[in-house]
């Protein structure tokens, strides 16, 4: 009697915060399983939505009474550790079906248990966060959305997710910015996916479709007169063995009629200016800044996929890091998916060419189509839900452009 009694207790308590108990990654009818059980530890189904409308839905019910337990600053707490926040994380995590089972036999419910740790990392892999089991600022703050802000969010990126699949058909690459990775579809089907490295705040990736139509194998790199200016010529003059430590040279004319001219007896003001056409270039190698392999596209933003020699930054977690180009986790990978799809018979020729490092071309039969997108939230093919950082703050932005759209705002119903 005394479980059943502590069972009825708890579930009127928990019925304060919400009238419903389930999970943004299970069904809501979990709630009357949740609810009514009469055995303690007992696993919660493991339904999952099969749509953003049953998401949008099960949101709708979570915040109907307007309250959302929150999580104040406090210090980092792992497994093992006792604190009160521990409570809220509990029934957060629970509420958001994290928190598969209905664990009361424990009689110190600010004790961080394993069974709490399974939970915040299943929390923090469907968010892009650290996945360490750790509760820390980043995970406080996922936590502390409220449903009824997820709702508005859920809602956005199913707009934004029906506009994607009128247009992507056959084969095609999505990068989706603030997940920070690239996925390679044929017919419909994921067959290779990794990192990627988006651009930075104040040099966004943009939100646009283009065509990859030739594999660049060992390219050189001309720097952009955005880069060179913003980045390259204050660092240049703060440092003067800046352009060396690089490999970069200052060079005027193009192609064959290319010079390299001595750094030390250029101004940099001169750099990218009138008809002096000097400009920044580095040359091809295994430690050039684009890798040893690009995606070469032509669109208005000068945009496009590449390897890098810097593949320790893939091993962060937020990876908003490049003046606006997308960097590839696996580009030699990626190089022989897209040909093995286009072009078996070319294959061969990659392997030649990385062999070397001259610049040399692979052209495709097909373009192949590059669709940046940006998804804040959407269903895995598993049916569970993820979300993700607004890290360019196009949510809000986007929602109100959307909202003075009428045919929009129908399709949307804010």
């Amino acid at each position: 009697m005394g479980g059943i009694y502590r069972l009825v207790c708890f579930c009127t308590y928990l019925s304060f915060f919400a009238s419903t108990v389930v999970s943004a990654v299970e069904h809501p009818a979990i709630y009357s399983a949740l609810l009514y059980q009469n055995q303690l530890d007992q696993p919660a189904p493991e339904t999952r939505f099969n749509s953003l409308d049953s998401a949008i839905n099960y949101y709708h019910e979570l915040s109907r009474h307007g309250f959302w337990p929150r999580l104040e600053k406090g210090p980092l707490l792992r497994q093992g550790d006792r604190h009160p926040q521990v409570v809220i994380l509990r029934q957060q995590l629970m509420l958001l079906g994290d928190y598969r089972r209905l664990t009361l036999v424990t009689r110190d419910e600010q004790y961080f248990d394993q069974a709490l740790d399974e939970a915040l990392q299943r929390f923090q892999y469907r968010h892009g966060a650290e996945v360490d089991g750790i509760l820390g600022p980043e995970s406080r703050s996922f936590l502390n959305i409220t449903p009824a802000q997820r709702i508005g969010q859920l809602k956005l990126n199913q707009y934004r997710i029906r506009q994607f699949s009128e247009h992507a058909a056959g084969r095609y690459i999505q990068v989706n910015i603030p997940e920070f990775r690239l996925r390679l579809v044929d017919q419909g089907n994921v067959v290779l996916q990794m990192k990627t490295i988006v651009g930075r705040q104040k040099r966004k990736t943009p939100i646009f479709t283009t065509d990859i139509k030739a594999l660049i194998m060992n390219p050189s790199w001309t720097v952009p007169a955005s880069i060179g200016w913003k980045d390259i010529i204050p660092a240049w003059q703060a440092d003067p063995d800046y352009l060396n430590r690089k490999r970069l040279n200052v060079a005027q004319g193009r192609g064959a009629q290319r010079v390299l001219l001595p750094s030390h007896q250029v101004d940099p003001r001169s750099m990218y200016r009138g008809g002096s056409d000097r400009y920044f270039w580095e040359a091809p190698g295994k430690d050039n800044t684009l890798g040893r392999l690009k995606f070469m596209s032509h669109s208005p933003y000068a945009v496009y996929l590449h390897d890098t020699s810097a593949h320790s930054l893939f091993n962060q977690e937020r990876r908003d890091l490049s003046s606006g180009c997308i960097r590839v986790e696996r580009a030699e990978e990626l190089a022989q998916y897209v040909l093995q799809l286009d072009s078996p018979g070319q294959l061969p020729l990659l392997q030649q060419g990385l062999m070397t490092e001259e610049t040399r071309a692979i052209y495709l039969r097909h373009p192949l189509p590059v669709h940046m997108t940006y998804w804040t939230a959407w269903l895995d093919p598993e049916g569970v839900l993820n979300f993700r950082n607004d890290i360019y703050h196009r949510d809000d932005w986007e929602r109100n452009q959307l909202s003075s759209t009428a045919q929009a705002a129908d399709a949307i119903s804010w």
